[in-house]
């Protein structure tokens, strides 16, 4: 008894392993319906929820009672040999990792079975999906465990099982897709006359536009989607397309097979571009809409000329006559009246009118013909902004800014800030030299916004200013964009009380003189290596091969030893039954008298 009671002190956490799995199926214990496992389940409910335990089965056990299986596959019409079903269904093992994998299948085709699967050792909740084609009839069908025998200890349990024969959802041979549609409702099948429906050419109605097609005469009762199959063609014709050779705006189209009813459809537009205009001053082409116009005739492309259309200010020295709009021409003897530079006012950046060659009778009505020039070189520019046009030979006429002066080059200006702005380019988008001489006009801002991302890092120890404060901000350092995220609000993994103090870390301290900065073990804590820790037990323990793993206790830094690994040293003795779920290392915990 002293030696069993040494033994159970260590197994406590094997047990717990067990009760995890126990666990795990009661809280699955209340019985979801079988559609709500999956559309279409055929298996009633207390064999789609299960749970299903392979505990002690011989091979070839069933899983799930084969009477009440077959009533219900016999009563299906689907189940038939050939066919395709698809079995879905949750698996969770307890057996270890050295053990096999659990193997399961359907009954039939000798001794190879059908839906065959796995589960492997230590499998949580694993969903399995599978597809077969059906290989025995329903009264001789049952679901079995393919494995060896199970063991009474490490279990292999199935869920939520669903059977059901293929649905139409996964079925793509609706080909041609212009005469099959898959049906709207999911139901079982597997081929074009149970997944899929016909295309009716009065339910799809392709026949557009009216203009260029007809319905066929079957069209109510045609299968089909498209123009072609549905539809006749109702082409351009002397019968059926109206006479363009009769409408001055109009001519037959070039080429043959054209469709359609209308004008637009079958003829081309003539345009006034094509037409001539009489040579005479009295007409001249309509200038508006000139080359869109249609037409082909004076009337319909030209228009009488009149001085309203002529331009007497393309000339210096004459002027629109007063009735201009009711006269006929197009020279400025008929249509204008001549300036003279004594009804001139010069402006006030260039001298008084010329003296010379009298004045008053010189012809002319602009800067050039009727004021002398003041220059550039004696003006001075009214704005810091603006700088001096570059004037060589000083003999640049002007006598204001805007004659004199350009702005400056932003090249010239300095952004005041390198973290809040970034310079524009001295050349701009239409290739001309960007002008300024601010931030404003020179520079574009850095939005803490836009930088938040990639300077705010590592996030876990830098994390961007909230919304209201960023918008709006400028900036591309972390001081400007980012608030620190302190070690004082974050608890080591493992440390579930908050005492700085797990089985894997110590949370760092900080100091007057310095607060750690983080959200992350690697930064708020100091790890606990399991080649710093020894275990008391070391006749039930091993120190794990990789000491650079984290840990300060047995279950983290250790493996345990097992009486199956143990030979027994002392004369007459022999290893205990079951020696590799027994945990120790000495002849007293592993070994027994031979006798």
């Amino acid at each position: 008894m002293k030696v069993i009671f040494a033994a159970w002190q260590v197994l406590p956490w094997l047990l717990m392993q067990r009760l995890a799995l126990t666990a795990k199926i009661a809280s699955r214990s209340t019985r979801a319906s079988p559609s709500d496992i999956c559309a279409g389940n055929v298996l009633p409910a207390e064999l789609a929820a299960g749970p299903h335990s392979t505990i002690g089965k011989p091979q070839y056990d069933a899983i799930l009672d084969h009477q009440k299986l077959q009533e219900v596959l016999m009563g299906n019409e689907h189940w038939a040999v050939g066919r395709h079903w698809e079995l879905k269904l949750t698996a969770t093992s307890d057996r270890t990792p050295q053990a096999a994998a659990a193997l399961f299948a359907f009954a039939g085709a000798g001794d190879t079975g059908f839906f065959n699967f796995q589960v492997a050792p230590g499998a949580v909740n694993e969903a399995i999906e599978i597809e077969s084609v059906i290989k025995s009839t329903a009264n001789h069908t049952s679901f079995e465990y393919f494995g060896p025998q199970a063991d009474a200890h490490h279990d292999v349990v199935l869920t939520n099982l669903c059977l059901r024969p293929k649905m139409c959802e996964s079925f793509d041979g609706c080909v041609p897709a212009t005469l099959w549609a898959k049906v709207t409702d999911d139901k079982p099948g597997e081929t074009r006359e149970e997944c899929c429906v016909p295309k009716m050419c009065k339910d799809e109605n392709p026949c557009t536009p009216e203009t260029q097609w007809a319905q066929h005469e079957t069209f109510d009762t045609l299968s089909g989607s498209t123009k072609d199959r549905c539809c006749t063609p109702k082409l351009c014709s002397a019968t059926t397309a109206p006479n363009c050779s009769n409408d001055g705006k109009w001519k037959p189209k070039v080429g043959n097979g054209w469709k359609g009813t209308t004008k637009d459809e079958c003829c081309d537009k003539r345009y006034c571009s094509e037409f001539s205009c009489p040579l005479s001053t009295a007409w001249g082409r309509k200038i508006d809409d000139h080359q869109l116009a249609q037409g082909n005739s004076k009337e319909e492309c030209c228009t009488k000329i009149s001085c309203s259309t002529f331009d007497c200010s393309a000339s210096e020295v004459w002027v629109d006559k007063p009735d201009k709009a009711n006269l006929d021409g197009r020279t400025y003897v008929e249509c204008c009246d001549a300036l003279y530079c004594e009804d001139f006012a010069c402006p006030s950046d260039r001298s008084a009118n010329k003296t010379e060659l009298s004045p008053d009778k010189r012809k002319g009505g602009s800067v050039a013909l009727c004021c002398d020039d003041l220059y550039c070189k004696d003006h001075v520019c009214g704005d810091e902004k603006l700088k001096k046009i570059q004037d060589p030979l000083r003999n640049r006429v002007g006598n204001s800014d805007a004659m004199c002066c350009e702005a400056k080059p932003c090249a010239e200006w300095q952004c005041s800030s390198s973290t809040k702005f970034v310079h524009r380019a001295n050349i701009g988008d239409n290739n001309l030299v960007l002008t300024g001489f601010s931030d404003d006009e020179c520079c574009d801002p850095i939005m803490c916004k836009d930088m938040a991302a990639s300077v705010c890092v590592p996030a876990s120890a830098l994390k961007a200013h909230n919304a209201s404060v960023m918008e709006g901000l400028k900036g591309s350092t972390p001081p400007e964009c980012c608030e620190p995220i302190f070690c004082k609000d974050f608890n080591c993994s493992g440390d579930d009380d908050g005492d700085g103090d797990s089985t894997t870390w110590y949370k760092k301290v900080d100091t007057n003189h310095h607060l750690f900065r983080g959200s992350t073990d690697e930064e708020c804590c100091i790890p606990k290596l399991c080649n710093q820790y020894n275990t008391q037990h070391p006749q039930f323990f091993k120190r794990k091969a990789d000491n650079r793993i984290l840990g300060s206790s047995d279950a983290e830094c250790y493996d345990t030893r097992w009486c199956s690994d143990h030979c027994c040293n002392q004369v007459g003795k022999v290893m205990k039954p079951n020696a590799s779920t027994i945990a120790g290392s000495t002849d007293e915990v592993c070994c027994l008298d031979k006798n």
